[in-house]
Order: structure tokens, then sequence, then C-alpha cells
């Protein structure tokens, strides 16, 4: 199955892949791509194939984790969240190698989170808690990230236990607190690959010829940039290192000094000036329009 920006191997020779709302297949000795089914829009959609063809998905903002068939249908839901017992998000599904059990990620609010254990027939229970989605690795580790390390940790897959303490594999994966999200990958045989860069990037000034004239700020990961109309402060939303998380920032252009205009545990992005250039609005992560909160900054 796949993240939103990538696929790994089913059981059968067939890739699983996400695009345009659909959930789709193809044989890799040729043909065209397959529909199994229309899949709800949401951030990082991601998937696990089980024993016979049975799928599970689900998006790091959605309620819900869905199970169909390869073969196609329609999707029904395999886990489904409370409210009433203050569960928020369920996401990153992957199954254990028997493909009947399967781990997820139980979000509540907050910053906590449980790493679950299901199965059919079985209640759902919580193994540890995490920070990010994990993977099975043979011959018996869950592998995960925290803090922006990639860690392994003793599991039984038939007892369906957690033992000892975590390992370090790298001391930095590319990894994102806010979604869980952790861009590493644990085939059948316990290959690991993993992505140990993030992207980074610089505030650049250009002019209409498209001339590279100078950098603002020091290099990171940048999502947007909002300058005033006087062009003598801007704002940004900027990642902070090892969790990923995004605050937003103003910068005078002519001092070339920082102030952090948010520092909540949690992400705030695309921040935007208001009129008047002295208060901005903000959205927190995977809000709508409608919820998007300001702040006085000057």
């Amino acid at each position: 199955m796949s993240l939103s920006a990538g696929a790994r191997l089913g059981p059968y020779e067939i890739l699983g892949f996400f695009a345009g709302d659909k959930l789709k297949r193809i044989d890799l000795s040729g043909g065209a791509a397959v529909t199994i089914c229309d899949v709800p829009p949401g951030r990082h959609l991601t998937g696990t194939w089980g024993v016979g063809g049975e799928i599970l998905f689900s998006g790091v903002t959605r309620q819900a984790i869905y199970r169909v068939s390869a073969a196609g249908g329609v999707p029904a839901e395999a886990i489904r969240l409370d409210p009433s017992r203050g569960e928020m998000r369920v996401a990153w599904p992957s199954f254990l190698p028997d493909g009947k059990r399967f781990l997820y990620v139980l979000r509540r609010p907050g910053s906590g989170a449980d790493l679950m254990l299901a199965g059919a027939g079985e209640a759902p229970r919580p193994l540890m808690a995490v920070q990010s989605a994990a993977q099975y690795a043979v011959p018996g580790y869950l592998v995960f990230a925290r803090e922006g390390a990639l860690l392994a940790q003793r599991f039984d897959p038939g007892s369906g236990r957690v033992s000892g303490e975590p390992i370090s594999i790298a001391e930095h994966v590319r990894y994102f607190f806010s979604t869980g999200s952790a861009s590493f990958a644990v085939s059948r045989s316990g290959t690991l690959a993993y992505q140990a860069q993030d992207d980074v990037s610089r505030l650049t000034w250009f002019d209409r010829s498209g001339r590279e004239l100078g950098t603002v700020g020091p290099a990171g990961k940048y999502l947007s940039v909002s300058i005033a109309r006087d062009g003598r402060r801007a704002l940004f939303d900027r990642a902070r290192p090892g969790i990923g998380t995004y605050d937003v920032w103003s910068i005078d252009l002519e001092r070339g000094t920082e102030t952090p205009v948010t520092s909540a545990p949690d992400t705030e992005v695309y921040p935007h000036w208001l009129p008047g250039g002295r208060t901005v609005a903000i959205r927190p992560f995977g809000s709508r329009a409608r919820r998007i909160s300001s702040a006085r900054i000057w």
C-alpha cells in the first residue's frame, strides 16, 4: 500500500496507491490501473495489505480506519473512534505478519497517543504510548519514531507484548509530530528504509527578472510567507528541528531579527496579515477556514 507520496508492494506483486480520491491497484506484470474504491478526501492516506487481499486504510485527520477487498467494493469501518472516551483520531494501520491482526495509532486531545493492537473478534487494546506510526520488523521488533530519532523495541507478535527498552536505529528520521508521520518503511524480510534528511529551503528575494538578490533568515522547512504592506515585516511558518511541528514567526526585514508568534506544541501555519498590520490570522493544523484564530503581534 502507500502513503500519498509513494507505495509498497502488496502480497501478490500488486502495487496499491491513492490518486484523485481513489484507492487503486496495478499489476506489476503489466496492464492499466484498476480502481478498488473511493476514499474520503484527507491528508496522508496510508494503507496495509492483509490475508486474502484485505486492505485497511485511513487518513491522519479521519475518525475511522476502513476495510475493503483488493478485488473492489464499498469500504466498511474497521475501527471507529469514540469521542465520549476522549478519542480524537485513528490512523496509520499496519498488519502484523499473520495478516489478520494489525497495529494503529489512537490520538487523544493534546499530545497523547497510544499504539493499539486490534484483530477480528478482539477488542482493541493499547500496547504502549507512541509519538509516530509503528511497523513490525522481523525477528520481533516494533519500529517507530520518537523526538525525531528512529527506534526499535522488542515485540512478540504471538502474545502481543512489548518488552525491554527502545534501541536507537538512526539519530534522525523525517518526522512530523502533529500527525505522527515518520518517513520509514519495513519490508517483510526485515529490510528497513528511511529518510534521514528534511526538505530544507531558504526565503529568498528575487527581482522581476528572476535574478536572486539575497536571502532572509536561516535555512529551514518553510511552508508560506506573507509580507506586510509596508514591506518592512514578514510572517512565515517554519518547522521545529527534530519534531517537525510548525510555528509562526515574524521577521523585521530591515534588521533581520525574528520574533516567535506561536510556540504551542502543536502546529500553526499559513499566517496572514489582517487590516492595520497589528494582528495576524493563523490556521491550526487540520482546521478549516472557519476555525482560523488570530494573534496580536504589534
